[in-house]
């Protein structure tokens, strides 16, 4: 399916859109902003079906009036992402919102079974083995990929639970928004968020 294809000629701005792997749908996303005291609807975004829920937070908070804007925010997951909160950090809201599932591929350890330290950049994995080589990003110099050599890996117990690699080795990647998301990890576990 083309990401920004035009399904229809009455209705140009419609798209083809996703709530599951399994149900698509055409046409838009309504994404709704409500105070908590009297349930008052304050704003409402609409999209396309195949723009990403996060993609409507920071409008909807922008578009509240001053004396309407949220300190907090309470969203569902589609809203979670690394870039949302640092949106609303920058807008000084707080986001109470689960954080995007984290399951490995294939069957694998995914990338929460590894204890990363973005201050001291390292990365240990299952069986106790620290990263030795990173990958930064040339234009920003930014941590980029964890990548654990193939001694360290070649006779772990614990490969084929870590990689399918053919290079018999596991990579972590870490974007931009990721300390966000381990402190919303964090925060996923304490009892003001699951009140």
């Amino acid at each position: 399916m083309v990401k920004d294809r035009i399904i229809s000629t009455n209705d140009p701005e419609m798209r083809h859109g996703r709530k599951s792997s399994a149900r698509k749908f055409d046409g838009y996303k309504t994404h709704t902003a409500m105070e908590t005291d009297n349930n008052f609807i304050t704003e409402i975004e609409v999209t396309p079906g195949n723009v990403h829920d996060c993609e409507a937070a920071a409008p909807l908070v922008d578009q509240q009036p001053e004396e309407r804007k949220p300190d907090t925010v309470l969203c569902d997951m589609a809203y979670g992402t690394g870039q949302n909160r640092e949106d609303m950090e920058k807008r000084q809201v707080k986001i109470i919102c689960p954080v995007p599932t984290d399951s490995g591929r294939n069957g694998c350890f995914p990338k929460s079974a590894f204890k990363i330290d973005l201050d001291a950049q390292t990365c240990q994995c299952p069986a106790g083995k620290i990263v030795t080589e990173k990958i930064y990003d040339k234009k920003t110099n930014r941590l980029k990929v964890f990548v654990f050599s193939q001694e360290q890996c070649q006779n772990c117990p614990l490969l084929n639970q870590c990689t399918k690699s053919k290079k018999g080795r596991r990579t972590i990647t870490v974007n931009q928004y990721e300390r966000h998301l381990q402190e919303a990890r964090i925060f996923q576990q304490t009892e003001e968020f699951k009140i």
